[in-house]
């Protein structure tokens, strides 16, 4: 049998080990200068004693978190904290003058007590979490590091009626769509995420109208997220739920410290890249008649991505069917599979695109960890790429095909060439442009205004 990784590169025994040696003596320095601390009232001569007993307690507690722990990553370590309380009751038992380190008992019987300290807290520990006790703590010593967070862990709040997702949808899916995103709100999340924060959070939720279908929580500003923290995320999804309010997280960015926590205490909690994604989701959702269904699918995908004819799309509104059969004959079709792009940032652009089928993003060129800024999405019905025709400058951003799509290009060549023959068509054309670039102005206008506030 061969353990290899899921590249195939080599054994994974050996990579996990080599990680575990190289973890441990990072932690090694640390481990030893508590431990020492810890005896320290002791004297020199108990030194030793201490930095042995602290590599004992590490070594031994790390192995049984390893065979019995579920997650990947301990809660936490040892710590100054712990090491000074620890310091206090050795102070305290060498003050007996049984107890001393010259006594011949002295030092071996203050190293049994202090371990059986550590045994009992332990003990107390598993007592108060299968009682339930956990629930009744407010305040933890976490707090001190994190600049007493007494202060709502929520750095903003706003519904979707307000920041709506950068998907543009047809007019009549958009009407529909207005009075449902008042359903939909996003926290904005600022501060790491522990047992104390995670609590408070769960105190933020209560404050959810009655009419609140769906919470995202925007985690783009947590810096750190721990057990006890993803546990009060996946409790905060389970109250949610009962309440009929379906909770997203959003945010995280692959590999960071805080995804990594997240994935390893709480790998079925669903995550988006950024909030705007899970805003979109939402409000997939709730146009798929209130239902929540699946991750992949809804209702409201078919709806918002359903083919809509070219006559019933933005660019052709207003005329009749005569005039919309002589600008279909002069349009191109181009069929795009998932994933590929119909034209990159900087590109001459002498042509608009009509979405028929399908959906295009309008995307940011990638950054250093290749990951994607979305400018907006476009549903069928609706058209692209008009500035770029317009104005000559250029494609302002790339544009990819989020699934099979159709789109049909109308050319600045054409557009001129209708002008000259028939100009009421391309009057209605350049109306119907503008239009659709009013709107969206206006859509970032209030998003701006939103923002600001």
């Amino acid at each position: 049998m061969h353990f290899t990784d899921a590249s195939g590169a080599g054994p994974r025994w050996l990579k996990e080990a080599l990680a575990g040696c190289t973890g441990a003596l990072a932690v090694l320095p640390v481990v030893l200068t508590l431990g020492l601390l810890a005896f320290s009232p002791l004297g020199a001569a108990a030194m030793a004693v201490g930095m042995l007993a602290s590599f004992v307690a590490s070594t031994i507690g790390g192995g049984v978190h390893a065979t019995l722990s579920g997650t990947r990553l301990p809660v936490s370590g040892p710590t100054s904290a712990t090491a000074l309380t620890l310091a206090f009751l050795v102070a305290h038992l060498v003050a007996d003058p049984r107890l001393a380190a010259d006594a011949v008992m002295g030092l071996p019987a203050v190293v049994a007590l202090c371990g059986l300290a550590v045994l009992l807290s332990g003990a107390l520990q598993i007592g108060f979490a299968l009682l339930g006790m956990a629930r009744l703590a407010r305040v933890v010593p976490q707090p001190v590091l994190a600049g007493f967070m007494n202060r709502s862990l929520v750095h903003d709040r706003y519904r979707a009626l307000e920041r709506p997702s950068r998907r543009i949808y047809p007019a009549l899916v958009e009407a529909q769509l207005q009075p449902l995103r008042e359903g939909i709100v996003v926290f904005v999340i600022e501060g790491p995420l522990f047992f104390g924060s995670g609590d408070r959070l769960l105190d933020e939720a209560e404050s959810l109208g009655a009419n609140c279908r769906c919470l995202i929580l925007d985690l783009s500003q947590v810096g750190a997220i721990d057990e006890s923290g993803a546990v009060a995320l996946q409790g905060l999804v389970s109250q949610a739920s009962r309440r009929g309010v379906r909770v997203e997280l959003s945010g995280l960015d692959e590999g960071t410290p805080p995804m990594q926590a997240l994935r390893s205490f709480a790998p079925a909690l669903p995550h988006w890249p950024d909030a705007d994604r899970a805003v979109e989701a939402a409000e997939l959702r709730l146009l798929g008649q209130g239902e929540w269904l699946g991750e992949s699918e809804s209702r409201g995908d078919v709806r918002a991505m359903a083919e809509v004819p070219l006559a019933e799309s933005s660019l052709m509104a207003g005329l009749d069917a005569a005039q919309a059969d002589v600008v279909s004959a002069h349009l191109l079709p181009r069929h795009l599979a998932a994933g590929e792009q119909l034209f990159a940032q900087g590109e001459p652009g002498d042509r608009l695109y009509v979405v028929s089928q399908g959906s295009i993003s309008v995307l940011s060129t990638p950054n250093r960890s290749g990951r994607t800024q979305r400018y907006l999405s476009i549903s069928p019905g609706m058209m692209l790429g008009e500035t770029a025709m317009l104005d000559g400058g250029g494609r302002t951003a790339g544009a990819v095909a989020d699934a099979p799509t159709v789109v049909h290009a109308l050319t600045l060549e054409v557009l001129d060439a209708l002008g000259r023959s028939h100009p009421d068509i391309a009057i209605r054309l350049h109306r119907n442009v503008a239009l659709h670039l009013s709107q969206r102005l206006r859509g970032a206008a209030g998003a701006w205004r939103a923002s600001a506030r």
